[in-house]
């Protein structure tokens, strides 16, 4: 139904009430309004695209701190490094969970919902993250796009299986291993690929998201060295891991992965596996059995007794122990502990 406006700004009702004529009238004057705000939904000043991307402007332009949410604490770590004071980054896990899958609970979501970036592990290690972003509806961030990478695609993995292996059960690290941050080296990656990715999004910010990186690559390159010197006399040393976690540790410092609790990543050892395994450690005098507290310790505790070997329980992220609050000095405590019980052990 048609109406106007009279000079005296009463609507004119054309036989209607008085009042569901100015309850049409407000009617039309919101939807006008609603109409509006959709054209401008893809204007670059809102910071965001008609996708839900982010603009270049949004956030770091506007003084609003940008969003981060990372899958672990050690990207956490780093992320905040690059992105300084521009950003508030959060974690969806704890230090001391088990990356390969976690609980969803509702500050997962909220948190998913405010991100403006994410960053993800890959390598099928947090596959689990896509179903908490899709029920958070934040398509932002949704897998493929701009605002969500896959870190694990700049990083050359370990211990990829054949072309065409079907290995039997359900295992994990199908893509490959995705423990890769326990190789020093390629935190610079993940530092470099952060700092590339914000700087495409926020272009104003872009210098201060260098000096982050460089200043972390800078502590990284020192620490490297620190770390070497320690390790040095253990080089083609053996341990025992309870899953497939260290195996970038072990390549980085020229420990041996002599073998392994799980026979393949995610399944449970038999009890013929796991009197293999104690045959290994007694006839090759294997001194260290390595197990993180995200895993079942009595197994590998039981090893270790029975053989006389270290039996050492050591987090693969930041927090996930006291003293581990920053990735440098979570490699610290591997590398103290590791190294301490290696010499002690002797092969």
């Amino acid at each position: 139904m048609y109406f106007c406006m009279r000079k005296n700004t009463e609507p004119f009702t054309m036989g209607l009430s008085t009042g569901v004529a100015y309850r049409l009238f407000g009617f039309a004057l919101l939807l006008a309004v609603c109409i509006f705000a959709g054209c401008r939904c893809d204007d670059p000043r809102n910071g965001t695209s008609a996708d839900g991307s982010a603009g270049s402007n949004a956030a770091s332009g506007s003084g609003k701190k940008i969003q981060i949410v990372t899958t672990s604490t050690d990207f956490r770590d780093i992320c905040k490094r690059v992105a300084g004071d521009s950003a508030e980054v959060k974690t969806l896990a704890r230090g001391d969970q088990n990356l390969h899958g976690i609980e969803a609970r509702p500050a997962h979501i909220t948190m998913l919902q405010k991100a403006d970036v994410y960053f993800a592990i890959g390598a099928g290690m947090d596959d689990w993250a896509n179903r908490f972003i899709k029920s958070s509806g934040n398509r932002k961030i949704k897998p493929g796009g701009k605002n969500h990478v896959d870190v694990g695609k700049h990083i050359s993995l370990l211990e990829k299986p054949a072309a065409g292996a079907r290995p039997s059960g359900k295992p994990l690290h199908l893509a490959g291993n995705p423990h890769y941050w326990l190789n020093p080296e390629n935190t610079v990656v993940i530092a470099k690929v952060m700092c590339s990715t914000l700087s495409k999004l926020y272009p104003d910010s872009k210098t201060d998201f260098e000096k982050g990186r460089d200043d972390f690559i800078k502590k990284i390159e020192a620490a490297k060295m620190r770390w070497k010197k320690k390790m040095r006399s253990c080089r083609g040393r053996k341990i025992i891991t309870y899953h497939k976690s260290w195996s970038y540790f072990a390549a980085f410092f020229s420990l041996v992965e002599a073998g392994v609790i799980e026979p393949q990543p995610g399944i449970p050892p038999s009890p013929a596996h796991i009197s293999t395994i104690i045959d290994k450690v007694k006839r090759e005098r294997i001194s260290v059995v390595l197990s993180e507290p995200c895993y079942p310790l009595k197994m590998p505790r039981m090893i270790a007794k029975q053989t006389g070997a270290a039996f050492l329980v050591l987090p693969t992220s930041v927090d996930g122990a006291d003293g581990t609050g920053t990735y440098i000095k979570l490699m610290d405590h591997a590398v103290d502990k590791i190294s301490s019980a290696l010499k002690k052990g002797g092969q």
